[in-house]
This record gives structure tokens, C-alpha cells and sequence, in this order.
């Protein structure tokens, strides 16, 4: 009897040592939701003495409007001794964080209470709104076509996730050695016009490919080293971080306060670098975007001021044309789009009847072995006259390697 006697003093020992200082909270209750212990963690994570907290209820602990969850949670746990949650608690000073609770029932001499073990999710709630953010980020790009808008509508997630107020993107062409600044909001400063990157803190962050958090000190510090020039209206904490594609700095994402209650830390630079990845992936993608309409505009004045009508038609059985420049309309009396909309038979009875069996089969012959098409025909105007015609045309591939018959 002695050896289990002391057996069971040293388990109890052993599991009050672990109990202590467990990283979880743990709390146990009475049937009334009684605080009657809790381990150092509780004390620490909700700020209050042991003597304050066992003058309280389980119901204090938690958020004004997580109490009613709390409640229907309690009658769960009554009903099935053991329960999951996750809630709201709020510490003694009234800040708030977010706990995932696992309660069970426990009867000792008859009595009922209530034991809950407490993790504090604050760092796994945070990631989820991140990974949420870039979702929403990526869902922004590519259903927006205006990068403004899109700039816009980053501006809004982030600021769901930290203060930023005060926001803007920056954007580095190497070729011109100029910033822009595609989307500024601020209290007091004006956009800046396109300027050479100089000394400034976005310059600094582009030349060094890093983020930085410049505290009043630290800015106090660049300057000191010639590294930075003030500029523009004083800010209280200014976050910049460098927007990278691979190996390249294509821009500067930065956030900035002019408050002494408003400030940056190291969560805020993780967050606005975390993010930076995808603003930088979609402000690429919007530029390449950009510069290939540019390129299909320029493209397309060329051929629409040529002497020569233009067309593309897929290769394949019963393909109908996917382009035909204006100038065909001064020829035949139909637009190019007219004839766009009409089906390849149709097409192939504006030919002057002697001249389309040859003409077609030519042209089919050509289409099935992609060899280049050049004839002489005729074709029959919307007002009945006769129009001859040179077609030369040659087979290429797009850029999913599907043939086209272009002239």
C-alpha cells in the first residue's frame, strides 16, 4: 500500500510539473463555471493574478459577443462531456485574441467539473487571413482588367489585414531609369510625378532589393550615412518592401503613418512581404498585358493602313475567316466583319461562278498541306460588279501551334 501510495503522489507531481508549465491554458471549473485553478500559462495570457482569476467566471474570459456561443457550447458539453470550439477571450486590459477550446467533464466525488485546455490561435488565424488575402489578390488580377483597379482593390485587402492608410505602389522601368506611381493614396502628399529613383526610401528599398521598417531613428540613421534625403511630408514609421519577380525589383510596395498610435512592426513587414510575391506576379502579368494590347493596336493601325486587304482564317474543315481588314469593304461592299460573321459556303459564293471550283479546290488543297495559296479571281461586289483579285497567302502557327492561313 505504501509503494502505491507514493507511485501515485509522484505521478501526481509529475503531471502537476507538466500542468504548470504547459504551453496550452488550462483551467478547471465547477458545475457554476467557477474558476477553482489554472496554470501559469492562464495567468500570463489573460493578465490577471491568481487570486483575480479564481474570482471569476469561465464566462469573463470571453468576448461581450461570444458569450451566447459560449453558453450553447457549455450545454454541449453537459449533454456529450467533451466539446471543440473556437471563441473569442479577452484578456484584462480588454485586448482580445482567438483560442481553440477543448473541454471535457470530470466527476470527483460526486461532484462535476469542468476541465479546459485553451490554445491561443492568434498566429494560425493570421495565416489564413494572409493565404486568404493572396487568393483574393490573384482572384483581383485576372477578373480586373484596369491595373489601377487592381491596385485598388489590394489596397482594400491589405488594409483589412494592417493599418494602411496611407499606400502606395511604385514601379521601376530600368530602361528609362524612372519610378512611377501607378496608385498613391495619402493624407498629405500629392502623386508624385515619374522621376529618377535619387535618394529616397523607395529608391533605397530598390536599389537594395530588402525590405525596410524606417522608424524615425532608422530614417534619422540613413540620412546620417547619406543613404536617404527627406522628402515629401514627415511620416512617423514609413514599411517599404521590394516587389521581385525572380531576381529582378520591378517596384516598391509601401505603407506609411503619421501617427504616434498608428505603428509598424515585424508583423506588418512579414505580412506586406508575404503579400508582395503575388502583387509583384500580377503587376507583371497586367504590364505583359498592357504591352501586348499596345503591340495588337500598333499591329493592326499598320494593317488597317496598308493598300492590301489582310485576313486570317484557321485551317481546318469549314473554318470561317477570324480577321479581315476594312479595306475589303471599299472592294466589295461588305465590311470586314460582315464578311467574318458568314459561313465559309457563303464566302465562297462571292467567286465569280467560273472562277470557284478552281479557286476553292486550291485553296483547300493548300489549307490540307499548309502550303502558302496564290491565285487570280474574281469576286461579286454587294452591287452586282465584278472585282478582280490577287490572293497570296501563307500558313503560320499561333501560339498554341494551331495553323492559320494569313495574307
Amino acid at each position: 500500500q505504501f509503494e502505491v501510495e507514493v507511485e501515485r503522489h509522484a505521478m501526481e507531481k509529475h503531471h502537476a510539473f507538466l500542468t504548470k508549465f504547459a504551453n496550452d491554458i488550462i483551467l478547471l471549473m465547477d458545475e457554476n463555471l467557477m474558476i477553482q485553478d489554472a496554470n501559469d500559462r492562464a495567468l500570463s495570457a489573460y493578465g490577471y493574478t491568481r487570486k483575480e482569476l479564481f474570482a471569476l467566471s469561465a464566462v469573463a474570459l470571453h468576448a461581450p459577443e461570444a458569450q451566447a456561443g459560449y453558453a450553447r457550447y457549455i450545454e454541449t458539453l453537459r449533454k456529450e462531456g467533451a466539446a471543440l470550439v473556437e471563441m473569442i477571450h479577452q484578456r484584462k486590459d480588454g485586448t482580445r485574441f482567438p483560442v481553440e477550446i477543448s473541454s471535457r467533464v470530470i466527476r470527483v466525488d460526486e461532484k462535476v467539473f469542468y476541465q479546459s485546455i485553451m490554445r491561443d490561435i492568434t498566429q494560425r488565424k493570421r495565416t489564413e487571413e494572409v493565404q486568404s488575402a493572396i487568393y483574393k489578390i490573384s482572384e483581383a488580377a485576372n477578373a480586373v482588367e484596369n491595373p489601377v483597379e487592381v491596385y485598388r482593390s489590394i489596397h482594400q485587402i491589405l488594409s483589412a489585414l494592417m493599418p494602411a492608410e496611407n499606400f502606395y505602389i511604385a514601379l521601376y522601368d530600368a530602361a528609362r531609369d524612372l519610378i512611377s506611381f501607378p496608385y498613391f493614396v495619402d493624407q498629405f502628399d500629392e502623386v508624385p510625378s515619374p522621376r529618377q529613383p535619387g535618394r529616397t526610401l523607395t529608391a533605397y528599398v530598390l536599389r537594395t532589393g530588402h525590405p525596410l521598417l524606417a522608424t524615425p531613428k532608422v530614417f534619422d540613421d540613413l540620412v546620417a550615412k547619406g543613404d536617404v534625403e527627406a522628402t515629401g511630408a514627415a511620416s512617423v514609421d514609413w514599411l517599404g518592401v521590394p516587389l521581385k519577380v525572380e531576381d529582378r525589383v520591378i517596384g516598391v510596395m509601401a505603407v506609411q503613418s503619421y501617427a504616434e498610435g498608428v505603428r509598424f512592426g515585424k508583423e506588418e513587414m512579414e505580412i506586406l512581404s508575404f503579400v508582395s510575391n503575388q502583387v509583384a506576379l500580377a503587376t507583371e502579368r497586367k504590364q505583359a498585358e498592357e504591352a501586348l494590347r499596345q503591340s495588337e493596336t500598333r499591329y493592326r493601325r499598320l494593317v488597317e493602313q496598308l493598300p492590301a486587304v489582310t485576313y486570317v482564317v484557321p485551317l481546318g474543315e469549314n473554318s470561317s475567316a477570324a480577321y479581315i481588314s476594312p479595306q475589303i469593304e471599299s472592294i466589295v461592299g461588305y465590311s470586314g466583319d460582315e464578311l467574318r460573321r458568314l459561313a465559309p459556303g457563303l464566302w465562297h459564293s462571292l467567286i465569280h461562278p467560273h472562277d470557284r471550283p478552281t479557286t476553292v479546290q486550291r485553296f483547300e488543297k493548300c489549307c490540307q498541306e499548309q502550303k502558302p495559296f496564290a491565285a487570280e479571281y474574281r469576286l461579286i461586289s454587294r452591287d452586282g460588279k465584278v472585282v478582280w483579285m490577287r490572293d497570296e497567302a501563307g500558313v503560320v502557327n499561333d501560339e498554341t501551334g494551331t495553323p492559320l492561313c494569313m495574307q
